[in-house]
């Protein structure tokens, strides 16, 4: 899945002060094996589908309690290794972005403690009518027409609406979106969004998007039979998001049995990492 050699190689190639920039860190007591090692670990726990323990006692330098720290030390380094394999590919937006968001359960419902809801790692969800207490992440996922995973990371909370995500669509302009459509559903859906992209596509030189959503229930407009068939590409996402969270399949996307914040979001750039080497 993950090239081993190009990780060792990304790694190799950084100087420790930018290390110790993007782990937030004034001092590294790490050899840079001993950080490829231990950013490898955190792949092949995920690759594997084991407990922590289970790679730990490969690797026996200290304790399980140390172990766990030092993941988590060196675990912002695959945001920064998926970064730049996505500019090394020339990963990026092109005719067609498509954005939505999904929800990676951690715990059930049963499992929840006070400190998830103190933490905004639990919601409350209806469907059916039934209301149902639901612990975990939620992701914000941007597509090109490839398939190909343009932005993939953890959203704040649990309750983040996906109302506000694009209220402000120069969030996405300064990610590399210039031109196409933009497919998203209702939930991203807003006055303020219509009124950005408008706004983007009469003042910044270069900037030519549509965005295609369907309308609230309340809304008395429709889209057209153009829009309509444009809209279905919007599909693709959700099988990119059946694929990433497939228990038994390559990538593994889940938060399951991972507390601390940094290894969710390691987990989410490592998923992001080798979906994007399978498809380009």
């Amino acid at each position: 899945m993950i090239d081993q050699s190009w990780v060792e190689k990304q790694v190799l190639s950084l100087t420790l002060g930018e290390i110790k920039v993007w782990c937030r860190r004034k001092r590294l007591r790490f050899t840079r094996q001993q950080i490829v090692l231990y950013v490898m670990a955190l792949a092949q726990q995920q690759h594997r589908a084991v407990h922590f323990k289970a790679i730990h006692a490969q690797m026996g330098e200290t304790s399980y309690q140390g172990f766990m720290k030092n993941l988590a030390v060196l675990s912002p380094l695959w945001a920064v290794l998926e970064e730049r394999y996505r500019r090394q590919a020339g990963i990026g937006f092109d005719n067609t972005t498509v954005i939505d968001s999904s929800l990676l359960p951690s715990k059930n419902e049963e499992h929840i403690t006070e400190m998830d809801w103190k933490g905004g790692r639990a919601t409350l969800r209806k469907k059916g009518g039934i209301s149902r207490k639901v612990c975990g992440e939620k992701c914000l996922t941007v597509i090109n027409s490839a398939n190909q995973l343009v932005y993939n990371r953890l959203m704040d909370h649990i309750n983040c609406s996906d109302q506000n995500v694009l209220k402000n669509p120069y969030t996405l302009v300064k990610k590399g979106l210039r031109r196409g459509v933009l497919l998203m559903d209702r939930g991203f859906s807003n006055r303020k969004v219509y009124e950005g992209v408008h706004f983007l596509n009469q003042t910044l030189p270069g900037f030519d998007v549509s965005v295609i959503s369907p309308p609230h229930p309340k809304q008395k407009w429709q889209l057209t039979p153009e829009q309509q068939q444009q809209y279905k590409k919007r599909w693709s996402i959700e099988e990119v998001y059946r694929q990433l969270k497939e228990p038994f399949g390559p990538y593994k996307l889940t938060m399951r049995g991972v507390r601390r914040r940094a290894l969710r979001e390691a987990r989410v750039a490592i998923a992001t990492l080798a979906w994007n080497m399978q498809h380009t």
